[in-house]
C-alpha cells in the first residue's frame, strides 16, 4: 500500500496544521500501526515521531483565560514540555520582568512588532533576563520601549533575538550579556538607546541590525569578524562596525513618532544584507523588517476621516480619506502595493461584508490602486428598517423621586426613546442609547407618570481601511485601520409601546417612618422590604395604577396615608389589628400574581362568598343575642 503525506509549505503551517488535530494524534498513529502491525518496531517508531513533532509544534497564546501574562506561559512551557514550545503573544502593552531559565526550547513571537510593546514593571530589573540557555530560544517581533535594560543574557548560548525594536530611550541599554554567553542578534532596529548591544563575549553574531541615534551602538570588546551587514548612522560612538558596513546614511524610517520603522523607497539599508527575506525571497534587507524572521504586514493605515457627500453626488454616497503608508512595499515604483476599503451597514468590526456599493455592484472589501489616499463610495443603499415596538416588563419605584423602567430589547433597534409625563407620556422624551433599562430621577413623589418606549434604528455605515505591499510571490495585506462610522439617511422610529404607569415613592418626614410609601403597611409590618409589604407594592403598580378608580384611590392614599402610619407607628397596640385588617388584602394579592387566571377566579369568589358567608352569621349570632337579652330582660 503506498500512503502519500503531504508537508505544508512551511514549518510554522505545518505546527498550525498539527495544533489543530492534536486531538486526533492518538488516532492517527494508531491507525499507521493497524496498517503496517507486522512492522512492530514502524509502530512505535511513528507513535514517538507524532509525539515530539506535536510537543514542538503546540502553542500557548496570551493572554487567554489560561495565561494572562507572558510570564506565566514562560513558567508553564518550562514546567511541561508537552505544552509545545511557542508563546504567540497578541497585540497591546504588557509590563512585566520576564525570567527565562534553563535548557527549554521556546520561541516567545509578538503578533506585530511595531504594536506588541514589553515595558519593565520594574524599572531597576530587565524587561526579559536569560540565563542558562543552551540552545533554541527565541525572541522576535517586539517593541521593548520602557526600562532600563532590555534583554540582558547570562551563561546562554544559541539564543536568537531577530525582528525587533529597541528605543528604551537615553538611560536605556537594548542588549547586554556576560563574557560566557553566545546569541544571534539579527534584523533588529536599534533606536534611542543609551547602548545597544553591550557585548561582554566574543563571539556574539550581529548581522542585518540598524543602528540609529543612540550613544553607543556595539560595545567594542566585540570581535569585528562576528559583526557584520550593520547600518549605522547618528550615533554618538558606532564602536565595533565590523564588516560589510553602511555608516551615516539615513535609513529612511517611514514614521518613528508612530513606531513606524518600515523602510522607505530608496532606503540605503533595502537589498543590503545578508540572506534573504522571508517576504520576496530577495536578499535580506536590515533592520526589524528583513530576514527570516520578518513581520511581513505593513503598518495600519492612519488618520482615516469619512464624510457624508450625498448633496454632492445626488446619491448616498461616503467620502474616505486617508495618510499614505510610506513604506517602499507600498509605494514600490515597478511593483506597488496599495489599498483596501471594508465597509458594511449591518455591524461594526470585521469581517464587513458591505454589498450595496454602486447599487450592489462593488462588494466590500473595494482594492482602491495605489498611489491614492482617499476615495468615494457612491449608490449605497442605506437600510430602511422600522423596528417593532418594544414591550415594557416593568416600571419600579427604585428610591425617593426615581422610577427605574425596564424593557425588552428588539432585534434591529440601534437605540431607544423613553417617553413620560404626568397628564401626556409626550411631555418628555429622552434618547437612552441601547440600554433596556433607564433610572428616571428628578421626579415627583407620589404622582403618577404615564411612561412608554420606541425603538430606534439608524442606518450607520462602517469603515476601514487596510494597506497591502505586492511582492513577486504573494500579497501582503495590513491590519485593519481604526474603525469609522457614519450615520446615513434618516432616523427611522417605532410605535410606541404600550404605556404604563408608575409612581415615585413619597418621603415621610417622620424619623421612625423610612422615606418610602406603602405607609400603613411599612408601618404595621416594622420594615420597608418586608414582603408582605412589597407584595402591596406591586398590587398598587400592576392593578391600582392600571385605571383611573385605582389611581384616583391611590391618590387618596398618598394624601391620608402618613398620617395613618404616624398614628399607628406613635401607638404599637394597633400594628397587630392593622395587619389583621390587611391579611385578606395581601391573601388576594398573592394569588393574582402566584395563581392562574381561572384559579384567581375561583379563589377569590370563594373568599367573597366566605366573607359574606361569615358576616351574615356574625350578624345572626348578634341578632340572637339581642332577642335574648329582650327576652330576659
Amino acid at each position: 500500500m503506498l500512503i502519500k503525506i503531504e508537508l505544508a509549505e512551511s514549518s510554522e503551517e505545518a505546527c498550525n496544521s498539527m495544533t489543530s488535530v492534536y486531538t486526533h494524534a492518538f488516532t492517527l498513529t494508531l491507525y499507521l500501526g493497524m496498517i503496517y502491525m507486522v512492522y512492530i518496531r514502524s509502530f512505535f517508531l511513528s507513535v514517538a515521531l507524532v509525539m515530539t513533532f506535536v510537543s514542538h509544534c503546540w502553542a500557548v497564546s496570551v493572554p487567554s483565560d489560561k495565561y494572562r501574562t507572558i510570564q506565566a506561559a514562560i513558567t508553564a512551557l518550562e514546567n511541561n514540555s508537552i505544552l509545545g514550545d511557542t508563546i504567540n503573544v497578541a497585540r497591546g502593552e504588557y509590563s512585566e520582568n520576564l525570567v527565562l531559565s534553563g535548557a527549554a526550547t521556546i520561541v516567545i513571537v509578538g503578533d506585530e512588532t511595531a504594536a506588541t510593546f514589553l515595558d519593565a514593571k520594574d524599572r531597576s530589573k530587565p524587561i526579559l533576563s536569560i540565563s542558562n540557555a543552551s540552545s533554541n530560544v527565541t525572541v522576535r517581533n517586539f517593541t521593548f520601549r520602557t526600562g532600563n535594560r532590555g534583554i540582558v543574557l547570562i551563561n546562554s548560548s544559541g539564543v536568537i533575538i531577530a525582528s525587533n525594536i529597541f528605543r528604551l530611550g537615553n538611560n536605556g541599554d537594548a542588549i547586554s550579556s556576560d563574557a560566557f554567553t553566545d546569541a544571534n542578534i539579527i534584523n533588529n532596529t536599534f533606536y534611542d538607546n543609551n547602548r545597544a548591544v553591550d557585548q561582554g563575549g566574543e563571539t556574539t553574531e550581529i548581522t542585518n541590525n540598524i543602528f540609529n541615534n543612540n550613544n553607543v551602538a556595539i560595545s567594542p570588546n566585540t570581535l569585528t569578524e562576528a559583526v557584520s551587514y550593520n547600518c549605522f548612522n547618528d550615533n554618538n560612538d558606532n564602536g565595533v562596525t565590523g564588516t560589510q558596513v553602511i555608516i551615516n546614511r539615513n535609513p529612511l524610517f517611514v514614521n518613528i513618532s508612530l513606531n513606524d520603522f518600515h523602510l522607505k523607497e530608496n532606503s540605503p539599508c533595502i537589498d543590503e544584507g545578508s540572506g534573504t527575506d522571508i517576504i520576496d525571497s530577495s536578499t535580506a534587507d536590515m533592520g526589524a523588517y528583513g530576514g527570516d524572521y520578518a513581520d511581513v504586514f505593513p503598518f495600519k493605515v492612519q488618520n482615516v476621516a469619512v464624510s457624508d457627500v450625498l448633496a454632492n453626488v445626488g446619491t448616498p454616497a461616503i467620502s474616505v480619506t486617508w495618510s499614505a503608508n510610506e513604506s517602499y512595499r507600498v509605494t514600490h515604483t515597478t511593483s506597488p502595493g496599495g489599498y483596501k476599503l471594508y465597509y458594511d451597514s449591518d455591524q461594526s468590526g470585521p469581517p464587513y461584508k458591505g454589498e450595496d456599493a454602486s447599487v450592489g455592484t462593488l462588494f466590500s472589501p473595494i482594492d482602491v490602486g495605489s498611489d491614492v489616499t482617499s476615495y468615494t463610495i457612491s449608490g449605497l443603499t442605506p437600510p430602511n428598517i422600522i423596528p417593532a415596538a418594544p414591550t415594557i416588563s416593568n416600571v419600579i419605584p427604585s428610591k425617593s423621586q426615581t422610577l427605574d423602567v425596564y424593557w425588552g430589547s428588539v432585534a434591529s433597534a440601534t437605540g431607544y426613546r423613553l417617553y413620560y409625563g404626568v397628564n401626556d407620556h409626550n411631555e418628555n422624551q429622552i434618547d437612552v442609547g441601547t440600554v433596556t433599562n433607564y433610572s428616571l430621577s428628578g421626579l415627583t413623589n407620589g404622582v403618577i407618570y404615564n411612561i412608554a418606549v420606541s425603538a430606534l434604528h439608524q442606518a450607520t455605515y462602517y469603515l476601514s481601511v487596510t494597506a497591502y505591499g505586492n511582492t513577486a510571490t504573494s500579497s501582503l495585506e495590513s491590519g485593519y485601520s481604526d474603525e469609522r462610522s457614519l450615520d446615513m439617511g434618516s432616523e427611522k422610529e417605532s410605535v410606541l409601546s404600550a404605556i404604563l404607569p408608575g409612581i415615585p415613592e413619597a418621603v415621610v418626614p417622620f424619623p421612625l417612618l423610612p422615606d418610602e410609601g406603602c405607609f400603613i403597611a411599612t408601618a404595621a409590618f416594622g420594615y420597608y422590604d418586608a414582603p408582605q409589604v412589597q407584595l402591596l407594592r406591586d398590587f398598587r403598580d400592576h392593578y391600582l395604577l392600571s385605571h383611573s378608580p385605582g389611581r384616583w384611590f391611590v391618590k387618596q392614599y398618598y394624601i391620608y396615608g402618613p398620617k395613618a402610619a404616624r398614628y399607628i407607628e406613635r401607638h404599637p397596640e394597633w400594628k397587630s389589628a392593622v395587619r389583621l385588617v390587611l391579611l385578606p388584602l395581601i391573601a388576594m394579592a398573592w394569588v393574582l400574581f402566584n395563581v392562574l387566571w381561572l384559579a384567581q377566579v375561583v379563589v377569590i369568589s370563594g373568599g367573597i362568598m366566605f366573607g359574606v358567608l361569615y358576616l351574615r352569621r356574625k350578624r345572626r349570632k348578634l341578632a340572637a343575642s339581642s332577642h335574648a337579652r329582650e327576652i330576659f330582660s
